[in-house]
């Protein structure tokens, strides 16, 4: 415009963020005039909501906060009614809307998509915002380099440490293997295979074997990283160190290499104590990691943001652990896994809805929709993932169900209680703009 504080009312901005705005607000036409400046290049938006996410996610200008803020503020004529209606809130009218550009020719739902297209139909859009939050989140090849270095000089500082005990293989399984880390929450598993050790004891070797690392392994040097802290569980050890977090797991070499139908039979066995059953499924890693790697496809990013967002959100069961000791801060963690979905499950889910809607691959905001539709209704009788397999007899009717395509005997959907998981899906339904507004607000503290 001639003029950033007094534009000409004809003047088409290029990325129709200020049609937003009252044109009679110099001053908020000024601010987005300014902004607009600094992007440099406002014709690569497409529409008001990838500017405004452009602005929200600007780092080097972090005042844009309050920008984003007056974004929200913002009110908006409705092109069928001339009604005025809030963009935050959408379209609570009953006639046929095109808030936003909505090419298809279907009532608005208040707080919900478009009922014809499946998209949002105003301003909160999340498909953009979800895109922005999976740039910011992902994983810098920089970091999967150190973490490389870390475990191979973990590798060769632990055959040291633990003399006279010796490994038969040292595998690295669990996120860090499948490619779906997430920064700053996901421990690296490791799986110790050790000589010497046979499965039918194991509850007799394991305590002992768990004995020796912790005496041993607190003296490793990793390279440039010191351990911290060892907090010994009944089967693992989990290992802390500057920068990263190890649970260490020892199995035995007969087990390890056993056929994959002799372990599904050892794990629906009965007769089998806490200790070997979950020796006996930790041996299927293999399997699990080769799984994910090749059904993941294009939604790494979107799988690592629900990771992170359920690592992140209250589940009401105090996060606050001030004051307390390494111990007791790794057991709370421990039993809050208990009460939230594992990472497991959120991988084989996505992954199923990739194939089931291979469409809306490319579309996190209807993935996602899809996803919260699944855990809303994961008590009815069609709540199943099979995987490809047919399940145990001893899990065919547990709902939900979702079958572990290493192991047929494993419902890996079976580990924690739902209900708090039903119900926020239900409410991410309604207000799908919760996932990213979360996800946002945690980026802000986190930069």
């Amino acid at each position: 415009p001639p003029s950033a504080a007094s534009p000409s009312k004809n003047w088409k901005d290029p990325a129709g963020a200020c049609g937003m705005m009252d044109s009679n607000s110099p001053g908020m036409w000024k601010l987005v005039y300014m902004k607009i400046i600094v992007l440099r290049d406002p014709s690569s938006f497409s529409d008001s909501i990838s500017f405004a996410t452009a602005l929200h996610h600007d780092r080097e200008q972090y005042t844009v906060r309050s920008t984003v803020i007056m974004f929200a503020q913002a009110r908006l004529p409705c092109r069928k009614c001339e009604g005025v209606i809030d963009i935050e809130t959408r379209c609570s009218l009953k006639h046929k809307c095109k808030l936003n550009g909505c090419s298809n020719k279907s009532p608005c739902k208040l707080g919900g998509l478009c009922s014809t297209c499946g998209r949002g139909t105003a301003y909160s859009r999340v498909n953009d915002r979800i895109r922005s939050l999976e740039q910011l989140y992902s994983e810098q090849d920089a970091v999967a380099k150190r973490r490389g270095v870390f475990l191979n000089d973990f590798r060769l500082a632990l055959v040291d440490a633990i003399c006279p005990l010796t490994i038969h293989t040292f595998f690295v399984g669990g996120s860090c293997a499948k490619g779906t880390t997430v920064g700053g929450i996901s421990d690296i598993d490791v799986i110790l295979v050790l000589n010497g050790v046979a499965y039918d004891n194991a509850s007799t070797w394991t305590k002992r074997v768990l004995n020796i690392l912790k005496e041993k392994v607190p003296s490793i040097r990793a390279g440039q990283y010191e351990c911290e802290a060892v907090n010994p569980g009944q089967t693992s050890l989990n290992l802390t160190f500057s920068d990263f977090r190890v649970d260490l797991l020892p199995l035995a070499p007969d087990l390890w290499n056993a056929p994959a139908s002799d372990r599904e039979t050892m794990y629906a066995s009965r007769t089998i104590d806490a200790v070997q059953r979950r020796a006996v499924g930790a041996t299927f890693a293999k399997e699990q990691v080769a799984y994910i790697k090749s059904h993941k496809g294009s939604l790494t990013p979107l799988i690592r943001l629900v990771k992170r967002w359920v690592a992140q959100h209250d589940w009401g069961d105090g996060d606050n652990a001030g004051g307390q000791g390494s111990h007791e801060l790794y057991a709370q963690q421990q039993q809050r896994r208990q009460s939230t979905p594992i990472a497991y499950v959120i991988e084989l889910l996505l992954c199923h809805l990739g194939e089931v809607y291979p469409d809306d691959v490319k579309d996190s905001e209807k993935t996602m929709q899809h996803f919260w539709k699944w855990v809303a209704n994961c008590r009815s009788k069609d709540a199943v993932i099979d995987s490809g397999r047919n399940p145990a007899r001893g899990i065919a009717r547990e709902r939900p169900l979702i079958v572990d395509p290493a192991n047929c005997a494993n419902n890996v959907a079976s580990g924690f209680d739902w209900s708090q998981f039903e119900s926020v899906a239900r409410r991410m339904l309604q207000v799908p703009m919760d996932f990213v507004t979360q996800l946002e607000e945690q980026a802000e503290l986190r930069g």
